[in-house]
């Protein structure tokens, strides 16, 4: 005797491929549906779906179908009553995405009350084997492509239907935890479309469809022969597509903008007039210029937002080398280099003071290498400041932030990685003390060149000048305290006010903005070998062109912006990224050229201790394509903030101040204090990290406890606690604002 199995919602599109397969199998069928978006014909006695009605005519077998809905506990249990059922195979409820979100409730209940009275029922009559139809809604917003089973549930899902299907899921996973004689399977899969080989059977919906692809009036077979199909397929209903499908959503979320194609002009150059030839030339040139005009006051205005944190950090700064015993615990060198180029904004400025320093032989090249990887990091504080002005778009701040943050993620995997090797191995000062004794150096007179620079110091100067050899004179401890960092001859306009140091940053604190036309190069995509040649030319653009600005912060913050409009892709940005990172090398290395021929091999040999940093770095985290952690990373942080676009402040304290400041303090107390806490700190991370991937990867080699992390208080695993929170303390700010009288001679315009 065959099986019997209950298929509920078995007169839908998936289900009525499900019933035929089964019947085909040999296995006796009784389907369960409320026919709530199905067509329904008269067949003798019985109400009967068409595609149930067409599956006896392909098979030639009856299907026993009773017309009960989920939330029918007495109609479920007469089905168990009269038949010997086997095993259940639910595809009932509620379907559509856009639906879901205008009735959260009859969602909920229908779905989630309705698979909890399918589930008593079944106990009820001991009938433990269960497959549910879920959905790749359950994934959310996707963390890394493609998806798979390991893929993290239920933290981004987007909309009411999709939190059912994760919701019912944890319904199914604690019944089997706490009735171990459950077999239970949850099938989660997206959009499917198509229909059976016969052409009898594929979508019957009742009346006005609710899901994207019946919206779209997909026949039962499709045959697309160009994109343009798609296209014309899909023309009227991306919107129901998009928010039908995580996936397609969050490859959208991240999509670049559409750059429409003109032809301004229409007449052939040939045709056109000598008057017509003026014009069009003129136009042409006042385009370029006002382009150049803009990119020269973005690059003023980043000259005075660095002035401005030197004018202000400066001292402080340079005072950290006072005790340079603290260099010799590489932590707190590395966490002083991040420190320090926060407070300068110039990694170039911070690897010439260190050279300077070694130079001067106060700190030793192997004390200076984690200030050099400090500096590495703190530098790209610039960038992510800048995507902050891009905050009132969600998507351009998804963008844009990780776009900037790609360069902290880069910057600090490979800290992660050759910090402790460098501790253990002395790797990169073996390395760089090989190369430069293979070589013979002479001590030259050449300084930094000074290209970008040449054209934006004359107005940045009329505006504000500062002494830099003061910060370098405080570092070595010979500069008075009370000496400010303003060059006293200078004529700019804040020298001649005589303002202190402090009060003259709040005037150099305004920002610039300029999107450049580079998308053409900058996005192209070609075929293999040349998508190669093209991903490393990248690299070498970005070097020659931090080269060419001396500031790797100017270069990565002007492709900020870009990356935030939709004009280049964090994919070409991550390569221009890296090339800055080595073209901001230069000047170190130039700088260790000037010093005395005793000591021009260490200073050479630290300038190439961050050439080489920055090589390793992109050796170990650009050649393999699955091995771009810094995308994936960024992509995440972006997907983040633009969820909840208070954390980019978090974000931007915890990781450039408060962290590094927390150790710098810890440190003081001395390193026994430091070294218990830093352990403690890193083992506690290192837990979290481990546990997080185990429960998305291997969660059944986790305890049943630490499977998620359900157990802790809501604000300790998510954001959404802290959100609710500031967005009540918003609305309670404007209400006070509201409700605050107003002066005026109105008799309306008094207190209450």
């Amino acid at each position: 005797m065959s099986q019997v199995i209950l298929v509920t919602g078995g007169a839908g599109f998936i289900g009525s491929h499900c019933v035929l397969t089964l019947l085909e199998s040999n296995y006796e069928i009784i389907v369960m549906d409320n026919l709530s978006n199905a067509i329904c014909t008269e067949v003798n006695q019985n109400g009967l779906p068409e595609s149930l009605r067409r599956i006896e005519l392909i098979t030639s077998k009856k299907i026993q179908f009773y017309n009960t809905d989920l939330l029918d506990a007495r109609g479920i249990a007469q089905i168990f009553r009269d038949h010997k059922i086997s095993a259940v195979i639910h595809f009932a409820g509620l379907k559509a995405v856009g639906e879901s979100m205008v009735k959260p409730l009859e969602y909920y209940e229908n779905n989630v009350a309705g698979t909890i009275n399918l589930l008593k029922v079944m106990r009820e009559y001991n009938v433990k084997n269960l497959i549910f139809s879920s959905s790749a809604t359950v994934y959310g917003l996707p963390q890394y492509l493609p998806i798979d089973e390991n893929h993290p549930t239920g933290s981004t899902i987007t909309n009411p239907y999709g939190r059912t299907k994760f919701v019912i899921e944890r319904i199914l996973e604690d019944l089997s935890n706490s009735e171990k004689d459950w077999c239970i399977v949850s099938l989660r899969y997206f959009n499917p479309i198509g229909a059976h080989e016969s052409g009898e059977i594929g979508e019957d919906p009742q009346g006005i469809p609710n899901n994207a692809f019946e919206k779209a009036k997909v026949p039962y077979e499709i045959v697309v022969r160009s994109p343009g199909d798609i296209d014309a397929m899909f023309a009227d209903n991306r919107k129901a597509l998009e928010l039908s499908n995580p996936l397609v959503m969050a490859t959208i979320q991240w999509n670049l903008r559409e750059m429409p194609v003109t032809y301004e002009h229409s007449t052939p150059w040939k045709e056109l007039t000598a008057r017509g030839k003026f014009r069009r030339t003129l136009k042409v040139l006042l385009k370029i210029i006002c382009l150049l005009l803009l990119l020269f006051s973005f690059i003023t205005s980043l000259d005075f937002l660095s002035s401005g944190f030197r004018l202000l950090g400066g001292r402080a700064a340079g005072s950290v080398f006072h005790n340079n015993k603290l260099l010799r615990n590489p932590i707190v060198g590395l966490i002083i280099g991040i420190l320090f180029t926060v407070l300068v904004q110039s990694s170039s400025a911070s690897t010439s003071i260190a050279v300077t320093l070694v130079a001067a032989e106060l700190i030793r090249v192997k004390e200076a290498i984690p200030f050099i990887m400090g500096a590495n990091i703190g530098t790209s504080i610039t960038n992510t400041i800048v995507s902050l002005f891009h905050s009132t778009d969600r998507n351009e701040f998804r963008r844009a932030f990780a776009a900037a943050t790609v360069h902290d993620m880069f910057n600090w995997l490979t800290v992660i990685v050759l910090l402790p090797l460098e501790v253990t191995t002395g790797y990169l000062e073996v390395t760089t003390k090989i190369v430069v004794s293979s070589l013979k150096w002479e001590k030259s007179n050449t300084t930094s060149p000074e290209y970008l620079k040449k054209l934006t110091s004359p107005f940045s100067k009329l505006i504000v000048q500062l002494d830099n050899n003061a910060i370098m004179e405080i570092a070595i401890g010979n500069s008075s305290n009370s000496e400010s960092l303003l060059k006293k001859d200078g004529k700019a306009l804040i020298n001649s006010l005589q303002l202190s140091d402090k009060t003259s940053v709040f005037c150099l604190s305004y920002r610039g903005r300029i999107a450049l036309l580079i998308k053409k190069y900058g996005n192209a995509k070609y075929k293999l070998p040349w998508s190669m040649l093209i991903d490393y030319s990248a690299l070498l653009m970005g070097c020659i062109l931090t080269i060419l600005v001396q500031s790797s912060s100017i270069f990565t913050s002007a492709l900020t912006p870009l990356a935030g409009i939709g004009v280049i892709s964090i994919e070409r940005i991550y390569p221009l990224t890296l090339g800055s990172n080595v073209g901001t090398t230069t000047t170190g290395i130039l700088a260790a050229l000037t010093a005395d021929a005793s000591v021009l091999d260490n200073t050479l040999q630290l300038a190439f201790a961050h050439l080489f940093f920055n090589i390793t770095g992109i050796l170990l985290f650009y050649p393999i394509p699955w091995m771009r952690f810094p995308i994936r990373l960024a992509k995440i942080l972006g997907n983040t903030t633009a969820k909840y676009r208070w954390f980019s402040i978090v974000y931007l304290l915890t990781v450039f101040f408060l962290l590094p400041i927390f150790f710098f303090l810890v440190s003081l107390a001395g390193p026994l204090t430091f070294a218990v806490v830093f352990t403690l700190f890193l083992a506690t991370i290192s837990s979290i990290m481990l546990i997080n991937i185990m429960q998305s990867r291997r969660p059944s080699w986790l305890p049943l406890k630490l499977r998620t992390w359900n157990w802790l208080p809501l604000w300790m695993h998510s954001l959404d606690p802290m959100d609710s929170f500031l967005i009540k303390l918003r609305e309670n700010i404007n209400f006070l604002y509201c409700c605050k009288p107003h002066s005026g001679n109105s008799p309306t315009a008094k207190s209450t």
